[in-house]
């Protein structure tokens, strides 16, 4: 349940979730194994996901670096001797000018006998993705996101960081699809944001190439402005 008492409902930067990545990446270096056999295994879960997000093959045993703020890029971790998992996070902020670019660049240099596996992860909701699939990233979002916590709660993990964390994705992504089930004027930007986007080819006119949705409102609905209609709408 996400209330009061849920860590994540007061650590809301994206630092925050910054620090629970580096942590559940941390716990799958193999001199976890020996500290808490639970929580490395849900770190290898973790990080197999990742490597199978970037087709390469899942790790048994090895040793995991975790860094962050490399070369200004998030997240970065080196798997073994050969991979380096560079993350771009997200919660509600979208990438801009070309910082993707850039960061693969920088990590490449600074690693240059090793294969660079960019991901770009994101746990709010954005209108497409399509700088982040031009630079190269694969994308982790919040439900495949949601999906990997749940494999590794039904492995038998109980953590109250994990739980409380598991529970903050699982109330984002509960609160995007409540435009299914409640009535429009019941809807809050997230039930906006989830209709737009599970209808967002038949608006491609409105949210695409003709009318940004950063420009528009349409996205935020705190006030529909380039539609000409002012604060949230209403069905009767």
């Amino acid at each position: 349940m996400f209330d009061n008492t849920n860590l994540f409902r007061w650590a809301t930067s994206e630092l925050s979730q910054d620090a629970f990545i580096c942590w559940l990446l941390s716990w799958a270096d193999s001199s976890c194994a020996s500290k808490d056999l639970k929580m490395h295994n849900a770190g290898k879960i973790f990080v197999n996901y990742l490597l199978e997000l970037s087709k390469e093959n899942p790790i048994s045993s090895e040793n995991i670096v975790v860094k962050k703020q490399l070369d200004s890029a998030d997240i970065v971790a080196e798997i073994g001797k050969n991979l380096i998992l560079l993350i771009e996070d997200k919660t509600d902020t979208a990438e801009h000018g070309n910082q993707l670019d850039r960061y693969k660049t920088a990590i490449q240099a600074r690693y240059p006998s090793q294969k660079i596996l960019p991901i770009f992860c994101k746990t709010g909701n954005q209108s497409n993705y399509k700088k982040a699939k031009k630079s190269g990233y694969n994308l982790l979002l919040r439900r495949d996101f949601l999906n990997v916590l749940i494999k590794i709660k039904e492995s038998g993990l109980e953590n109250n960081i994990f739980n409380d964390f598991l529970s903050l994705l699982d109330f984002r992504e509960k609160e995007t699809q409540s435009f299914l089930h409640l009535h429009p004027n019941d809807w809050s930007r997230y039930s906006w944001q989830g209709f737009f986007s599970l209808f967002k080819k038949f608006f491609r006119i409105l949210i695409g190439d003709m009318l940004p949705m950063h420009k528009a409102d349409l996205w935020e609905l705190g006030g529909i402005s380039g539609l000409g209609l002012a604060g949230k709408p209403t069905c009767k």
